[in-house]
């Protein structure tokens, strides 16, 4: 077996592999460069008197190509009709960036996917259509895969307004401290539950965003173990940033990055709220006050007139009385509930 680098004459260049193979109808050529193509071919070795003759080199070789490797470009056009897998990339212990150089699919159509697996099994970093480049997204897994799936009508190689994909893979050592992913819940009018995976000691710094604070990248609070952790003390009807990061060291010396969530706390007796609304039936905001006559008053604001109602429950879900259910303008619009809980939902119909 010869192999050369695709489009070599092999009458005067030099093979990058050569193996006798005897007894077996395998063989795998070693010492080749990721994501490149090269030429096979094969001959036969038949016996000659004493001796032994081989036959000629076809004149067709068999190709084929490589995968690619971290630092390598692939580009690919894609055939309509199907969903094919176009590159793929492991590099165990790494994480492996994906960046589009160019390309683009069928807008609407025709749908590049990458993967944090080498199947369709892992999760899906990307899936859209279009034009593609600039894109960049991280496999943490040491896998990735690039797919299109195409509708059948047209392709890269039929449409002009649609171009081949190029396509770069960088790999990088994972940070020694690596990004905390966080949530939360259990928000009440003056508290909130922060909840997050990875390290065992954290950092947080809480933003009054309705009091007009902002990050500082300054701990309010340093050392958490505690993990939920409730933050208290906080003001009703008020938005919040909670800024994360994980501490490493123990001693600040090696620290993730910031990351942040935010929330709003519910409000309390004399608080304003205000908010839009999307399709379907949704709460928007609710009160909690035992023991008290909880009054809503509807200072301005209007939903779609005979389709999106506003509704009003004596209760913090939908099982109490309606105190209210009606849709286009809501200005003025003043109701009481006896039981202490109030919620304010929007039914829209999605136009």
């Amino acid at each position: 077996m010869y192999v050369y680098v695709s489009g070599a004459d092999p009458a005067t260049a030099t093979p990058v592999y050569t193996e006798n193979i005897s007894g077996s109808t395998t063989a795998t050529a070693t010492g080749l460069s990721s994501a490149s193509t090269y030429d096979f071919y094969v001959t036969a070795v038949c016996a000659q008197g004493l001796g032994t003759i081989e036959s000629n080199l076809q004149g067709t070789p068999h190709t084929f190509t490589t995968l690619p490797g971290c630092g390598d470009t692939v580009s690919f056009c894609y055939s309509s009709g199907a969903t094919v897998k176009q590159a793929e990339l492991e590099s165990s212990g790494d994480y492996i960036t994906a960046t589009v150089n160019s390309g683009s699919t069928e807008s609407g159509w025709d749908f590049l996917i990458i993967y944090d697996s080498l199947d369709a099994s892992g999760t899906v970093l990307y899936n859209a259509s279009g034009d593609h480049t600039g894109v960049s997204v991280t496999s943490t897994t040491g896998l990735i895969s690039a797919w299109v799936n195409a509708d059948g009508s047209v392709d890269c190689g039929s449409s002009a307004g649609i171009t081949e994909i190029s396509m770069t893979f960088t790999c990088a050592a994972p940070p020694a401290c690596e990004n905390p992913s966080a949530t939360m819940s259990a928000i009440t009018q003056t508290t909130a539950t922060a909840t997050w995976d990875a390290e065992t000691i954290w950092d947080i710094e809480l933003v009054d965003v309705t009091a007009g604070g902002s990050a500082t990248g300054t701990p309010t609070t340093e050392d958490i173990t505690t993990n939920p952790y409730t933050l208290s003390g906080l003001t009703s009807g008020n938005n919040y940033d909670v800024y994360l990061r994980a501490d490493c060291s123990g001693d600040n010396s090696e620290t993730s990055d910031w990351i942040s969530v935010t929330f709003t706390t519910l409000p309390g007796c004399g608080d304003s709220v205000s908010f839009c609304y999307a399709g379907g039936l949704v709460k928007h905001t609710e009160l909690e006050s035992l023991g008290d006559l909880v009054t809503v008053t509807v200072n301005s604001g209007s939903t779609e007139s005979g389709y999106d109602d506003l509704i009003i429950f004596d209760s913090l879900d939908t099982s109490g009385n309606v105190l209210y259910n009606t849709d286009g303008d809501h200005t003025g619009v003043s109701v009481t509930s006896t039981t202490g809980l109030i919620s304010v939902w929007t039914n829209a119909d999605g136009s």
